[in-house]
């Protein structure tokens, strides 16, 4: 996906945490009083409302118009050859491009798209205007890619999500269970090929 700002827009990922830096990113954009909106080829559920279709963005943007391109940048997608195409500077947010293997097999339509990112990165990378990464991990790999101007910017966390009743239904089942006895593992994350979690259940088998 994309953010584009500056008196310009955002294409939205489809990785929750993107999704949800695009955003706060955007708030913070308009709060220095530039305006900024999002573009999205496909939109994640929680930001559509407020997504605008990707293939719009020409005919909404004057030419000439002072604009910029903030492209999040996580996966293979056609929408970069669309944004490559618009005559707008184009800044990429780079949230990393997970490695294929631990996608093929369990998706390999997933995988084949990482691969295409590793792909569209290498050669976009060089001519970005600028880029953000999420870590200086992330940081390193677009300058060994030959991006010139980078800057750490760490993914926005908002806190007060986590400000919610737990659900009791799920708590009664929880305590149930400890009262029984055993031991507890706790796998912190997204359930994703990436995220290990079938490692965790062979470490208890």
């Amino acid at each position: 996906g994309c953010t584009m700002c500056h008196r310009r827009a955002t294409a939205v990922s489809r990785r929750a945490g993107s999704v949800a830096t695009a955003g706060r990113r955007g708030v913070l954009v308009r709060s220095t009083c530039l305006g900024s909106h999002s573009d999205a080829r496909n939109a994640h559920d929680g930001v559509r409302d407020g997504a605008h279709a990707a293939g719009t963005f020409a005919a909404r943007v004057p030419p000439g118009r002072d604009a910029w391109i903030l492209y999040h940048f996580s996966i293979g997608s056609p929408l970069l050859d669309v944004v490559r195409a618009l005559d707008v500077p184009i800044a990429l947010d780079y949230h990393n491009v997970t490695d294929a293997k631990f996608f093929w097999r369990w998706e390999p339509r997933a995988a084949t798209q990482m691969l295409e990112g590793r792909r569209q990165l290498a050669e976009f990378a060089p001519q970005a205007r600028f880029a953000l990464a999420d870590s200086e991990f992330n940081e390193r790999e677009l300058v060994q890619l030959g991006c010139e101007h980078t800057a750490v910017a760490p993914i926005l966390v908002d806190s007060t999500d986590y400000d919610t009743t737990p659900d009791e239904a799920v708590l009664s089942r929880r305590r149930a269970a400890r009262a029984a006895g055993g031991s507890d593992w706790l796998a912190v994350g997204r359930i994703a090929p990436t995220k290990c979690q079938p490692t965790v259940v062979l470490a208890c088998a």
